[in-house]
């Protein structure tokens, strides 16, 4: 039985900004269906905190921090749950804090943590990072997102960098955020639900429907953000709407389908 939806934020909830049309009201429609729900972004440059303020400066008043879940966020609780040591180099100075500051290291690290592009992102600190993993430090990635869409246009996110630094040291980045296994199950843990019972809506294939499904999370690709792009891919989504603003249709016709419990 359906008890829990996923939403990808930045390309579903919001676009470059300003809320897509009708999502405010989609999300209080899926709480007033007395659904869980949960905001997984891979924003890596600033705290589930400011993100809250922001999306509530949008409209969405049902929104706090409790319920946004990030790849700087995963990444901070993979680090705290270790004991290994930790540069901040490429953290991005705003989740800093989420850090525990007792693993810092930035002499000798065992890992190097990789955040979104932010002040800071230069080819210097690429070196060092490249210096540091030759030296036997690993690389763990928020996310591995190729490019990001700003007002500006596409431009170049973290992923390009990492994959650079793959190439360059013949390693592989762990990933903490979307579409990596340990996000979602940290989700599901967190809101006390199964991938059976659960729904992810996203428009980024990659991470949002990619992860989802290698999840066991039915997915629903909305056609708004990157999914708009006209690029083919062979990952399907189970479900497709225009916009989310069409998400409490799509949830109550999922519902009555199902049989009584």
């Amino acid at each position: 039985m359906l008890d829990a939806v996923l939403l990808d934020i930045d390309g579903t909830l919001t676009f470059q900004g300003t809320a897509i049309e009708g999502a405010e009201e989609a999300l209080l429609a899926i709480e007033r269906l007395g659904l869980k729900f949960k905001l997984l972004s891979n924003i890596s440059e600033r705290s589930p905190e400011v993100i809250a303020q922001e999306l509530q400066s949008l409209g969405f008043t049902n929104i706090t921090a409790s319920h946004i879940y990030t790849s700087s966020l995963a990444a901070a609780q993979w680090v705290s749950t270790s004991a290994a040591s930790y540069t901040d180099l490429l953290i991005p100075g705003a989740v800093r804090p989420l850090f525990p500051s007792s693993q810092l290291n930035r002499e000798n690290p065992d890992y190097i943590i990789v955040g979104g592009v932010s002040d800071g992102f230069d080819i210097t600190t690429i070196n060092r990072a490249f210096q540091l993993i030759r030296s036997g430090a690993t690389l763990i990635a928020m996310h591995k997102n190729a490019y990001s869409l700003t007002p500006h246009g596409p431009e170049l996110d973290s992923g390009a960098y990492i994959a650079a630094l793959e190439y360059a040291t013949g390693t592989k980045a762990t990933i903490c955020g979307k579409p990596s296994a340990s996000f979602f199950s940290s989700v599901l843990s967190d809101l006390g639900s199964s991938a059976a019972s659960t729904i992810i809506v996203g428009d980024d294939r990659l991470t949002d429907i990619a992860g989802g499904q290698a999840a066991g999370i039915s997915t629903v690709q909305v056609e708004t953000g990157k999914g708009r792009d006209a690029i083919e891919h062979e990952l399907q989504a189970d479900h497709k709407i225009p916009s989310v603003a069409a998400l409490p249709a799509l949830v109550n016709s999922i519902i009555r389908g199902q049989p009584e419990a």
